[in-house]
């Protein structure tokens, strides 16, 4: 007898730091309203209201959908899931409100060929501490009423927070290594990269014709 299995994706959220322990391959996460897993950690990624937040996802199953992300003082104020009898009926909010900030992230139909990566608006003038991030992924061609997978993080929202700093800044030439510093282009002082020898015979030849 062969029965048909169910088709499920899996995400690893890569950022900002999860709330709770993940494997390699994103699991748990069918539990709303953050995966199931009890084993959280210490990570809390600290924000200032109306910043960019750096979220980066690595999709270890694939299936066709996209993501959503919503923010709540705690994990009983994030948005329920609507309850679906088919998954592709899943709808994008064109205009999310809080708590959901950002809807229809990362759609797609087929494989991802690497991490995916989103600078998402928070809401200006809202602050919260130790609140709770919430990514979930929907699927739209998987079985009635698994449709979501979820992963959380835990937050700081604080206009005294340091401001998040620039991502992705590379130098020329340095094959993608950030904040990595060509001795050779630095202004401000002086390279003792070179070699030296050619002067010193220079000067000390002068030298020479001068006791002459």
């Amino acid at each position: 007898m062969c029965v048909p299995a169910t088709a499920s994706a899996h995400f690893h959220l890569d950022a900002p730091p999860v709330a709770y322990v993940q494997d390699t391959q994103g699991d748990p996460q069918k539990l709303g309203p953050c995966g199931g897993s009890t084993t959280a950690t210490t990570e809390v990624t600290n924000l200032q209201p109306g910043s960019m937040l750096p979220l980066t996802i690595t999709e270890t199953i694939t299936h066709a959908g996209w993501y959503r992300v919503s923010i709540a003082q705690n994990e009983a104020a994030l948005p329920a899931m609507p309850t679906l009898q088919n998954c592709n009926a899943a709808t994008i909010n064109q205009t999310p409100t809080m708590p959901l900030i950002a809807d229809g992230l990362f759609e797609h139909t087929a494989a991802f060929t690497a991490a995916q990566s989103k600078q998402v608006q928070l809401p200006s003038g809202f602050e919260c501490t130790n609140c709770v991030l919430q990514v979930v992924e929907v699927m739209t061609q998987s079985t009635a009423p698994a449709c979501y997978y979820y992963h959380c993080a835990r937050v700081n929202i604080s206009a005294d927070a340091p401001a998040t700093p620039d991502a992705g800044v590379t130098n020329p030439g340095t094959g993608g290594d950030a904040g990595t510093t060509d001795p050779a282009t630095t202004t401000g002082g002086c390279s003792t990269t070179g070699d030296a020898s050619p002067m010193l015979l220079l000067l000390a030849l002068v030298a020479l014709r001068r006791r002459r």
